[in-house]
């Protein structure tokens, strides 16, 4: 399996390439897995203003939908 995975590039390596890469990484290491109940947005902006040296922002917006629990609802 893990050739299977590796020659679809779907193992999770992260790979040399040619110029910048961004690379998100989220997880969540608690006992009650609330992530099931969070939304996640990534917006990644690039400005060309400058051509020469553009400038990328990423904005990743967390929404936690959890519902009848003070210490979620503190969260959102």
């Amino acid at each position: 399996m893990t050739t299977v995975l590796a020659n679809h590039r779907w193992d999770g390596v992260v790979r040399r390439g040619n110029g910048d890469f961004l690379m998100a990484v989220d997880t969540n290491v608690g006992f009650n897995k609330t992530n099931r109940v969070v939304n996640a947005i990534m917006v990644y902006d690039i400005d060309l203003t400058k051509q020469t040296t553009p400038i990328g922002s990423l904005t990743i917006i967390h929404t936690n939908n959890g519902h009848g629990s003070k210490d979620l609802k503190k969260w959102t």
